[in-house]
């Protein structure tokens, strides 16, 4: 299965386009309250060389807590407007991209639709929905505020001491290097994990789905034995991604440790050389001391959105690795009481097994059929192609003179009543499930259909 990232990012460039404006005013408010640390650093310099000096101590003093006060009070004002936005923004995501797959997948021919269970199809789902969301939350909460006291950070020790610049220029290449290197090394554990984590979910699903023949067949021993090598496999890929995120943590650790001494020695020497001042050492100190945090923090985040990501691509490619093939269908059947015509028709399954073999007919409107059969024969498979389940692979169906491969699925379904072989009931009432094919029918028309089955 081939990751197609043009397919990925013109399916959830609708989202994009849609809360442009949301997302743009929770970048900015990102930006704007990094400035609390800045300004209260720069604040705090000022008050330690003010003290230094030992003039005008106490009204630096004063200037320091109006400062601080007025540049935390911002700062919550900016979450606070931020933390209102998201609220409204990314469960709209979530709902977005959920909506617009199931939409797709339901617009699939059996023949396309995801060879998995419906457990597992409803959890990958989930994934793609709810890892877009938590990655988009991340970039804009995480990523952009601490992105941003990294630049400011970084001018400020440039403009201090062009030395301490370089040293932290030379840190954060580095450390993110150390990062990036790792980045598709763990996408790839994760991924597997994940992999394995659904299928899992997908057999126990699978397995209380049909409790009743396991209770029937005395099989529970059977199945947990069954779940158990899927169990294995999931705790082997779980294992190997958090050994390998544990040297990602070490080797991160070291370097936050490295640039902090390196600093602190550096800071000391021009302190003593006169090159800076004692509030300019510690504001270099403080400074690297909250972002050395903040750059351990960044790239545990960084490596957790990448494993989202490949999440969320695992489990893209895995309902979508077929084309939508509703798309071109758009044409509606509008004939009130449509002539059906099959031409030439040949169905073959993929095991060459011809089930429909140049089949030619021809139903007027209110003309009776019976077509009768050995099971297997083709009489589910002729219903499939004329309701769109399967494609059409040789030959025509006609209806209404509307050939059936141009036709919406919708419109087309909507003219057509059916009646499966199986009993298939929904998790809801006994009303609901008879309304199902006509939800608009009127309370005569539902006692008439209650009677006629023998409810009453």
């Amino acid at each position: 299965m081939r990751w197609k990232k043009e397919k990925f990012f013109s399916f959830i460039y609708p989202l994009f386009k849609e809360k442009k404006v949301a997302l743009s005013l929770l970048f900015l408010l990102g930006v704007m309250w990094t400035l609390r640390d800045i300004v209260t650093l720069f604040a705090l310099r000022d008050l330690i060389d003010a003290i230094g000096r030992e003039t005008r101590s106490q009204s630096a003093l004063i200037r320091f807590v109006l400062i601080v006060v007025s540049s935390w009070g911002f700062m919550e004002l900016s979450m606070r407007i931020q933390g209102h936005l998201a609220l409204k923004t990314f469960p709209d995501i979530r709902l977005f991209l959920r909506r617009k797959m199931i939409a797709t997948i339901q617009g699939y021919s059996q023949e396309n639709y995801p060879p998995f269970s419906s457990g597992e199809v409803t959890k990958k789902v989930l994934n793609v929905s709810e890892g877009v969301e938590r990655i988009m939350r991340s970039i804009l909460m995480t990523f952009v505020p601490m992105c941003s006291m990294i630049i400011f950070s970084q001018a400020i020790l440039w403009n201090i001491e062009p030395l301490l610049g370089f040293f932290f220029a030379a840190w954060v290449v580095g450390h993110f290097a150390i990062t990036w290197k790792t980045l598709f090394s763990s996408i790839d554990k994760t991924a597997a994990f994940a992999k394995a984590k659904s299928r899992v979910e997908g057999r126990i699903v699978d397995m209380f789905l049909n409790i009743h023949t396991v209770q029937s067949f005395h099989r529970a021993k059977y199945e947990n034995e069954y779940l158990r090598s899927f169990e294995n496999k999931e705790l082997f890929s779980e294992k190997q991604a958090e050994r390998y995120m544990e040297k990602i943590r070490l080797a991160l650790g070291l370097s936050s440790i490295s640039v902090l001494v390196i600093t602190l020695f550096t800071s000391f020497f021009m302190l003593n050389n006169g090159r800076i001042t004692i509030g300019d050492m510690a504001l270099s100190v403080v400074m690297l001391l909250n972002i050395t945090g903040y750059m351990w923090y960044l790239s545990m985040e960084c490596i957790r959105s990448f494993q989202e990501y490949g999440l969320v691509k695992e489990s893209f490619v895995t309902l979508f690795q077929n084309s939508h093939d509703s798309t071109s269908r758009t044409k509606k059947l509008n004939a009130s009481k449509p002539t059906l015509l099959i031409q030439e028709l040949v169905h073959t399954f993929k095991e060459n097994k011809s089930v429909i073999n140049i089949l030619n007919l021809r139903v007027d409107p209110q003309e009776k059929l019976a077509i009768t059969g050995l099971s297997g024969s083709g009489k589910s498979t002729l219903f499939n192609l004329i309701l769109g389940h399967y494609q059409v692979q040789a030959g025509q169906i006609y209806i209404g003179g509307e050939n059936v491969k141009e036709l919406s699925l919708d419109s087309l379904r909507n003219q057509i009543a059916f009646v499966p072989q199986q009993p298939l009931l929904f998790d809801r009432s006994i009303k609901e499930n008879i309304l199902y094919g006509n939800p608009e029918a009127s309370e005569e028309e539902l006692h008439k259909v209650v009677e006629i089955v023998g409810l009453t």
